[in-house]
Order: structure tokens, then C-alpha cells, then sequence
């Protein structure tokens, strides 16, 4: 009896002592992570943030899906209406007004440790994806697009760099442009913008806009401001340089990868861009010779606003469907911080530009390429207005017309009042 007894005091030992183990033991969580869009650099980079981070957390491991970039309004709105969305996302900046006004995104406020966590960051690009005083998203990685060009062609054509002016631009523009085979047709354009995509044309040809002064909508969002002298004067530009053939006209069905492969050709001369086309021309044409300077300026200020330039924000969002927002919070928060930004920031190929406070003091980051032109335009840059019909607006009421008056088809003024009758119809609907 007693060896019976001391068996099954040994057994509920084991039982209690298995018991308690697996009590104990850290259930494993998978997070679904949508990355949208990225150059080849950028996503490599992400992939190997990933997998870092899985490698040291086990128990919360990251399913990162890439995502179309110009599908993504389309994906994630129908995403958000089905209830399928991730638990976390890279999305544009602009979207953080529909979808977290909407109920769609988790506010940091709601965790206990944001008053802490926000110190990290720097303000302008926390208060750029607020609602309504709440905190959507984390910024991966400022913006500033700027001026760039191909300083081979540039010496070529005995210029000293790059146009400050709209008066220099259309010069330079027209000096650039030649038949380099001597075949009797044009090879190689003074400028080239994306066209084949309305919002990605849309941000890159207003920066012209807002550096002549112009505005997007009125104080209390009710009207828009496309009739502003400064949108005239941008499209204008625009349509001289296609008139006199120094702006690609291939232009309209020219998306990112087409436009990088021509500036990798030395098919063009002077285009605008982020610093994440650094990576991209630089593995198609390594040691290439790139210029960068400020967005040229109108001779004469046009608009009534400020004269600026536009920054553009990738945001890291919280579903606020997802069951694991603990775990969520974990990994953004880490994937978002000063380690990660410092890594981003360092790597050249990326040109990425500082999001948290302590990247900002890094000497290192002053010789990412093109850091004297982000420096000159820094202090005036502003983001398009958080409008949840942002989009609409673009899609539906800038571009169409604006296109069409740089191609000819009709006057800029006449551009730009189709574009205001359809932005205010858009800002008027309930």
C-alpha cells in the first residue's frame, strides 16, 4: 500500500507539475502584416525587419503579405467593408482620415504606454496622421520630394546645375532635350513626370502648385481652391514644356518603373522624386551621376498661400478588428522606433529621411544623397489635407483635366474649371 500510495502521490506530482507548465507556456500568435508597395530595396528591407524580429520573438511571429501600391485604395476599402483586414498595415497617409475616422484603425491613445511612446517621434509626423485629435498610425518614413537630374547630361549641355526658376527650368528643359543618334528623332527629354497613374501624377506635378503659392482647399474644407492663379500657372508650365517637346510625351503612360528605366538610360534629364528612386537608379545604373535641388519656383509668387513643398508619409496602422492588438502594439512599435528608423535612415538606398527625434542627431544621416535639398525645403513642407475624399477628388477631379490641358486639349483655365465643378460637387455630397 504504500508503494501504491507513494505512485500515486509521484503521479499527481508529474500531472500537477505538467499542468502547471502548460499554464504557463506563451501561447504563439501570428500577426498579419499588408505591406503596400516599396522599390526593390525597400522591400528587402522589410523582409529582413521580419525576419529579425520573428527570429527573437517567438511567441509573436509576422506574416508579411506584399500589396499592390496602386491597387491599395481599392484593396484595403474593400478590405475595411468585408471585415478582413490585417491586423497591421503600411498604407499612404492620406488614407488615415477615411478609414480612422470611419472605425476602421485602433487609436494609439487607446494603449496605456502612448504618452510614453509618443516622445520618440517627431510631432510634425504624429499630428499628420491624427483624427480629431487621436493618434492612427506611425509614420515609417518622411517624405520630401525634390528635384533630381542627371548631372552627365547636365555637363554635356554646359549647365551648372540644376533650375531654380520655372523660367530656368523651361530653358534647361529645352537645352536638354535632343536627338542624340542624329536620326532625326528625339531620344533624350529635358523632363519627364509619371503619368500613367492619376494620384501618383498628381503628387508629383503639385508640388509646382504649392510652390507657387497655391492651395488645395479652403479653410473649412466646404470648397476647392483649384482656381487659384498658382494651379493655372503649374499646369501651364506643364503644357509649354510638352508644347515645345522638352517634357517626355510618352509622359501619360509612364508609371514608376517606366520613368526609372528611362532616367537609368539617360533618357531624361530632370524629373521629381523622393529619395527612395535612389536605390532603384542606382542598381540599374550603378555610380550614376545624380543631381538634387529644390523644386524650382515661380519667378513671380502666384497663389495667396504659402509658397511650399509637398511631404508624403508611409503610415504603420492598427486594424481595429484585429483580436491581437497587444501583440500588434508590440511589433509596430518596434518596428517603427528609433532602432529600425536609424537602420532606414543610414541606408542610402533607401532614402528615407528621420521619423523619431534621436535619428535626427545622427551625423551620419546628413550624408544621405540629396540631404542639402531635403534641408533647403524641410521648413516649408506640408501634406496634402487629410480629406476622407482626398482620393476622389484626385482621381476624379484634378487629374482628368489637368492632363489634358499639359496635352493640349484644352486651355489650363478651362482645365481647371471642370476641375472645381467636380472637386465641389465631390466636397458637397452628404
Amino acid at each position: 500500500m504504500r508503494k501504491t500510495t507513494r505512485l500515486i502521490l509521484l503521479g499527481a506530482v508529474i500531472l500537477i507539475a505538467a499542468i502547471s507548465m502548460f499554464g504557463c507556456k506563451a501561447q504563439k500568435v501570428t500577426l498579419e502584416f499588408w505591406l503596400y508597395g516599396g522599390t526593390p530595396d525597400n522591400i528587402e528591407w522589410n523582409k529582413a525587419q521580419v525576419a529579425d524580429w520573428n527570429a527573437k520573438n517567438p511567441d509573436i511571429q509576422v506574416n508579411m503579405s506584399l500589396q499592390s501600391w496602386n491597387t491599395m485604395f481599392e484593396h484595403f476599402q474593400t478590405a475595411a467593408a468585408t471585415k478582413t483586414l490585417p491586423d497591421v498595415a503600411r498604407i499612404h497617409g492620406s488614407m488615415i482620415t477615411q478609414y480612422g475616422a470611419g472605425g476602421f484603425l485602433e487609436p494609439f491613445d487607446n494603449f496605456s504606454d502612448w504618452k510614453t511612446v509618443q516622445k520618440d517621434y517627431i510631432a510634425g509626423y504624429l499630428d499628420s496622421l491624427k483624427v480629431k485629435g487621436k493618434q492612427y498610425g506611425f509614420a515609417q518614413t518622411g517624405l520630401i520630394f525634390v528635384l533630381q537630374g542627371n548631372k552627365k547630361l547636365f555637363d554635356e549641355a554646359g549647365l551648372p546645375g540644376l533650375p531654380t526658376t520655372w523660367t530656368q527650368l523651361k530653358e534647361y528643359a529645352k537645352k536638354l532635350t535632343k536627338d542624340t543618334n542624329q536620326d532625326g528623332k528625339i531620344d533624350q527629354w529635358g523632363y519627364s513626370i509619371v503619368g500613367a497613374n492619376a494620384r501618383d501624377f498628381t503628387y508629383r506635378w503639385s508640388e509646382y502648385m504649392l510652390k507657387a503659392g497655391g492651395e488645395v482647399l479652403n479653410a473649412d474644407w466646404t470648397e476647392s481652391m483649384v482656381n487659384d492663379p498658382a494651379w493655372e500657372g503649374a499646369v501651364q508650365l506643364f503644357a509649354d514644356m510638352k508644347k515645345d517637346g522638352s517634357l517626355d510625351p510618352a509622359f501619360i503612360a509612364t508609371d514608376y518603373q517606366g520613368q526609372l528605366n528611362k532616367i537609368a538610360a539617360n533618357k531624361v534629364a530632370m524629373w521629381l522624386e523622393g529619395g527612395y528612386i535612389v536605390g532603384g537608379i542606382l542598381a540599374a545604373a550603378p555610380n550614376f551621376p545624380l543631381l538634387f535641388g529644390p523644386v524650382p519656383a515661380p519667378d513671380t509668387k502666384l497663389g495667396a498661400g504659402p509658397q511650399g513643398t509637398l511631404t508624403d508619409i508611409a503610415a504603420v496602422v492598427l486594424s481595429s478588428t484585429s483580436t491581437k492588438k497587444a501583440a500588434a502594439w508590440k511589433f509596430m512599435k518596434w518596428y517603427t522606433g528609433p532602432g529600425r528608423d536609424k537602420d532606414y535612415v543610414l541606408n542610402p538606398l533607401l532614402g528615407g529621411l528621420p521619423v523619431c527625434s534621436a535619428s535626427m542627431n545622427l551625423p551620419e544621416w546628413k550624408t544621405t544623397p540629396g540631404f542639402n535639398a531635403y534641408a533647403a525645403e524641410g521648413p516649408t513642407v506640408r501634406p496634402m489635407p487629410a480629406h476622407p475624399r482626398l482620393v476622389e477628388m484626385i482621381e476624379q477631379g484634378w487629374a482628368p483635366p489637368i492632363l489634358k490641358a499639359i496635352n493640349g486639349q484644352m486651355s489650363a483655365a478651362d482645365a481647371l474649371k471642370e476641375a472645381k465643378t467636380a472637386c465641389d460637387a465631390i466636397l458637397a455630397r452628404k
